[in-house]
Formats: C-alpha cells, structure tokens, sequence
C-alpha cells in the first residue's frame, strides 16, 4: 500500500515540469516516418493482390476466382488510399482489373458468387478511380 508521500515523491521524480526532453522536432519526424512506411506498405499489399489477380482469366476453379476477386477488392478499398494508390490502380485497370472482371462475369461458366465479387471490384474499382469512371461498371450492362 502506498500512502500519499511516497506517491507524490514518485510524481516528483518523473515531473520536471518542462517538456525538454520531447523534442516536437523529432515527433513530428517520426510521425513522418511511419506514414512513409505506411504508405510503402499499402502500396506492397496492392501491388500483391494485383498481381495474383492477373491469373484470375486463366484461373480454372470458380472458387479460386472468387477468391481471388475478394482478395482484389480487399486491395482496392483498403489499400489503393491516397494519390499514389489510385495512379497504381489506374496503370493496371485494363491489363489486369478488368480482364479479372470480365472473366469472373462470363456468363454460364461463373457461378453467382464470383459475378458478385467482380461486380463488387469494378464497383470499388469506379469509386476510388472518381466519378468520370463509372463507364466501366455501365459498360458491362
């Protein structure tokens, strides 16, 4: 049990009353720091999951296309934030994003999970892409 001495000699020992041992300098760099290292890390998981959705057209299972669409719209929505994911976004929409789309609507061999999960792709695909982008979710019609 401590009594009220031993803890106001505590505070006293910890309190200097000044803030000069944290510099707002080096905070604000560290902040910095691991928004940077944020950043790079979403940009890795994006460029991973684009990069396993370019087999989705080859891919023969439906499972694993679904799958594989889910993965992808985990991505997009979650890691394709802020300028840098959009461009990688925009780079990569007709080579891998929409043909991983088209494959997973194709009529009679696409069960209706996976036209879900690449609807919902092109869906997020056409939000994060902007406004002027919505001709890929009204192109498929």
């Amino acid at each position: 049990v401590a009594d009220s001495m031993s803890v106001q000699s505590f505070m006293e020992d910890f309190d200097t009353g000044d803030d000069a041992g944290f510099d707002s300098a080096g905070a604000e760099e560290a902040s910095a720091s691991r928004a940077a290292v944020s950043a790079a890390a979403r940009q890795s998981s994006l460029a991973d999951a684009i990069s396993v959705a370019s087999t989705i057209p080859t891919e023969k299972r439906s499972a694993k296309r679904e799958q594989y669409l889910r993965k992808l719209f985990k991505a997009i929505t979650q890691y394709a934030t802020g300028e840098q994911g959009r461009e990688y976004l925009y780079a990569k929409l007709d080579d891998v994003v929409i043909p991983a789309c088209f494959s997973g609507l194709r009529g009679g061999v696409a069960n209706p999970a996976e036209q879900y999960a690449a609807c919902r792709v092109l869906e997020a695909t056409s939000v994060i892409l902007g406004g002027d982008m919505d001709d890929y979710c009204e192109a498929i019609d």
